[in-house]
């Protein structure tokens, strides 16, 4: 029984079949050639990244955060930072000590 050999990655076969499958997945594609080749393609100018903040949605709404020792706290949130959370301009709430953080519904 012969036996096929893929010199380029060691594919090994027993069949004609398999090792010509095998053999189209190494030859390149041919190189698409455009309309125009002079042309360059327009570039848009790209946008920079910026972090979605999340706590944003929470300003100046009454939230309730829990902490990581279960404890939780309940006011306006009326400012953050990088790494603390103010509550009724009273409390400050560092985040490393935060687990969760929801929005109270208030009835009016």
């Amino acid at each position: 029984m012969p036996s096929f050999h893929c010199p380029i990655c060691n594919f090994k076969t027993f069949s004609e079949k398999d090792e010509k499958e095998h053999a189209k997945t190494h030859q390149k594609p041919a190189p698409a050639l455009s309309a125009e080749p002079t042309a360059k393609k327009i570039e848009e100018p790209k946008k920079p990244f910026e972090m979605p903040d999340f706590i944003k949605r929470f300003l100046h709404k009454t939230v309730s955060i829990t902490l990581i020792d279960g404890s939780t706290i309940s006011g306006e949130l009326t400012g953050f930072n990088n790494y603390d959370l103010m509550i009724d301009e009273k409390i400050l709430i560092l985040k490393h000590a935060m687990m969760k953080m929801q929005e109270v519904e208030t009835n009016p």
